[in-house]
């Protein structure tokens, strides 16, 4: 443990953006209120876990780069969803990866217990939100201490089934992008972006060697990622998830990206909880709620 004596949350202001800071015996976070976005997350004397880009703009209505984005009512481009999840939306140019990134979210009070800080941030939407006329409440509860869970609850308020695809969009600081290896995907079936959305068959580990966008599906409970530059395993345990991206932009997509240094590439990797697909579309019924969400520990070597 490290000598903060009990868990504290303090309120600051970085750019334009009301944050929270977190820190406990274990560790250490920052979270906008913009998006309910999770910026940071480190273990005391370790190095972080969650990659957030040095160059990004903290502007209120900009997307942040890094961290952890909720990316909902879609992931993506919505003409990539199933149709009931494109059939959600109205308008005329539906913004990727949905619509809830640059919103202030409401925060309820701060629990404190086991040395442990439990942030809720709520999105209530009585009237849907624009060109996407379904009520809704949804709920991100951040779990800060010796690990990091995140849980994303979408409560359908409305008359109707409300048809869904999401993602906890976490970007991993990893010491080298080229040497890490991903565990837990063997067997699974991809859709393959860089080669016009194939489905493909992984096997083994995935090492990145390109550029790599894929949504992978039937993907079980249990990934990790292992990194011998840091001496360390990360491991990820999703609930209510059988889907999960994996991203990296490598060299040319890196210099095309705003707020993206050229080389950061090699400093981060996602793999984002998830659901996705036709097969994991996330369907509501009327007065009802779902929950997905993700715990990830450290294993030091």
């Amino acid at each position: 443990m490290n000598n903060f004596a009990s868990p504290t949350v303090v309120e600051e202001k970085l750019g334009e953006l009301d944050c929270l800071r977190v820190r406990t015996p274990f560790s250490e976070a920052l979270i906008a209120r913009q998006g309910g976005h999770l910026m940071r997350f480190q273990h005391h004397g370790q190095q972080p876990l969650v990659w957030l880009s040095d160059t990004t703009a903290l502007e209120h209505g900009q997307a942040i780069r890094g961290g952890v984005p909720v990316c909902w009512p879609w992931f993506g481009d919505l003409t990539r969803s199933p149709e009931s999840v494109r059939n959600t939306y109205v308008g005329t140019e539906p913004p990727f990866h949905g619509m809830v990134r640059t919103l202030d979210w409401q925060m309820q009070d701060p629990v404190i217990e086991n040395n442990e800080v439990q942030l809720t941030f709520q999105l209530l939407l009585p009237q849907g939100l624009p060109n996407w006329p379904h009520p809704s409440e949804l709920r991100l509860r951040l779990t800060i201490g010796q690990h990091l869970d995140m849980n994303l609850q979408t409560r359908n308020l409305g008359t109707t089934q409300l048809a869904l695809t999401q993602a906890l969009h976490t970007y991993f600081a990893v010491s080298d992008s080229r040497e890490v290896s991903l565990r837990g995907f063997d067997g699974c079936t991809y859709l393959d972006a860089m080669d016009n959305w194939r489905e493909k068959h992984q096997d083994g580990d995935i090492r990145f060697t390109e550029e790599t966008d894929r949504i992978y599906l039937g993907v079980g409970p249990t990934l990790s990622i292992d990194d011998p530059g840091w001496e360390r395993r990360i491991h990820l345990h999703t609930r209510q998830s059988r889907s999960a991206i994996v991203w990296n932009p490598w060299i040319n997509k890196a210099q095309r990206m705003p707020n993206f240094p050229d080389d950061a590439w090699q400093r981060m990797l996602c793999i984002e909880t998830a659901r996705m697909g036709e097969a994991d579309v996330l369907l509501i019924p009327p007065g009802a709620a779902h929950d997905m969400g993700v715990e990830i520990r450290v294993e030091n070597n």
